[in-house]
């Protein structure tokens, strides 16, 4: 259910900003200054952005554990980051850039964050998991 619902609330705010820019592009740009500070959904107008703070927030932690946890968080916020300095460049630098753009915005964050929700703590251990990887990192 969480990964459903991460990807479902990820992929309505990517929408939402680009067709709503001026209203969610300064909530979404306050996500990561305010984020921790308030889980409320009364300090957004949109209430996908709170539950999309809240999974974030409140849930990982029932799956993950500390690196993990880090990763899912980091990588959340620079995708919000990205998305808000996409729709803030505006069209005339994504005419000579192309998809760059959107390519470093999905590769600044969300990409990651995939790639470690393969690894729920029911799954695979924390522990081991980090044990694999820097097993792997010295071939």
């Amino acid at each position: 259910m969480f990964l459903t619902l991460y990807t479902a609330l990820a992929a309505y705010l990517d929408d939402v900003i680009q067709n709503q820019t001026d209203i969610m592009g300064p909530q979404i740009r306050n996500v990561p200054t305010q984020f921790g500070q308030s889980l409320k959904c009364d300090d957004y107008d949109d209430p996908c952005i709170c539950r999309f703070v809240q999974l974030i927030a409140l849930e990982t932690s029932k799956h993950y554990r500390l690196y993990v946890i880090g990763v899912i968080v980091k990588g959340s916020i620079d995708y919000l980051i990205w998305m808000v300095f996409e729709e803030q460049i505006g069209t005339s630098f994504l005419e000579t850039a192309g998809c760059w753009l959107a390519f470093f915005r999905v590769k600044a964050g969300i990409g990651e964050v995939y790639a470690y929700f393969m690894f729920p703590e029911e799954i695979l251990k924390e522990e081991e998991f980090l044990e694999f990887l820097s097993r792997q990192s010295s071939i």
